[in-house]
C-alpha cells in the first residue's frame, strides 16, 4: 500500500515538471474584412534546434502548439490548400501571406501569433473546363458548346472568366496544369504546350 502511495506521488510530481517546462504557442486564423474565422489554414512551427512541427486549424480557426523546448529560436508561419474555408463561406480561397511570428522559446511562456488572410474575389465561381483535340493543341470547347450549351463554355468565354477573376485579385499567383493522356503523343510535351496556349491567350487579353 506505501508502495502505490509513493507511485502517485512520483507521477504527479513527474506530471507538474513536465507541464513547467513547456511552451504554449496558439492563435487564431480570420479573414481580414469579416473576422470569419478559417478552418483548415496549416500553420508550421520550425525551431531553430531543427524541430518542425504542423497543424491545422480547427473550426473555430484556432490552432496550439505545444513544446518542451524552452531555448530554441522559433518561426511560425501559414499557408492554405484545397481544404481552408472560412465559416460563411465554405468556397472561399485566400491569397498568401508572409506574416510571420518570431520570438525565442522561454519556459512557463504562451506566445499568441494570430493571423488574417485576405479571400480572392470570386473564387467562388467554378473555372470552366478547357478541352483539346487528341493529339492537338486546338481547342475543342466551341465545337462541344454547338453541341452542349449548358455544359461547355466557349474557349473565349472560359478564359475571360479567368482573365477577369486575374484582373480583379491583381496580386494572386496561379499555377496553370495541362494534361495529355497517356495515349497522345510525347504526353510531357503536349500537357505543357497546352498550358502555355492557355497561358498565352490570357496574356493577349492584358488592356
Amino acid at each position: 500500500m506505501k508502495f502505490f502511495f509513493c507511485t502517485i506521488i512520483s507521477f504527479f510530481s513527474y506530471c507538474a515538471i513536465s507541464q513547467n517546462n513547456t511552451v504554449l504557442l496558439e492563435g487564431t486564423v480570420s479573414m481580414d474584412d469579416e473576422k470569419d474565422p478559417v478552418e483548415n489554414a496549416i500553420i508550421h512551427l520550425k525551431l531553430s534546434s531543427g524541430t518542425m512541427l504542423e497543424e491545422k486549424t480547427d473550426v473555430f480557426g484556432k490552432y496550439k502548439f505545444i513544446v518542451k523546448d524552452t531555448t530554441s529560436n522559433f518561426s511560425i508561419t501559414l499557408v492554405t490548400d484545397k481544404s481552408t474555408r472560412s465559416l460563411s463561406r465554405s468556397s472561399s480561397c485566400f491569397f498568401a501571406t508572409k506574416d510571420e511570428g518570431k520570438g525565442t522559446l522561454k519556459a512557463n511562456t504562451n506566445f499568441v501569433k494570430d493571423f488574417q488572410l485576405v479571400k480572392v474575389l470570386d473564387c467562388g465561381m467554378r473555372m470552366p473546363t478547357i478541352l483539346f483535340y487528341k493529339n492537338s493543341l486546338s481547342c475543342c470547347n466551341d465545337s462541344l458548346h454547338k453541341i452542349k450549351p449548358t455544359n461547355y463554355e466557349t474557349f473565349e468565354n472560359a478564359t475571360n472568366m479567368l482573365y477577369q477573376t486575374l484582373k480583379d485579385n491583381p496580386t494572386i499567383s496561379i499555377e496553370l496544369a495541362g494534361h495529355a493522356s497517356m495515349e497522345e503523343n510525347k504526353p510531357d510535351k503536349l500537357s505543357k504546350q497546352r498550358a502555355n496556349t492557355i497561358k498565352r491567350a490570357l496574356v493577349s487579353k492584358r488592356d
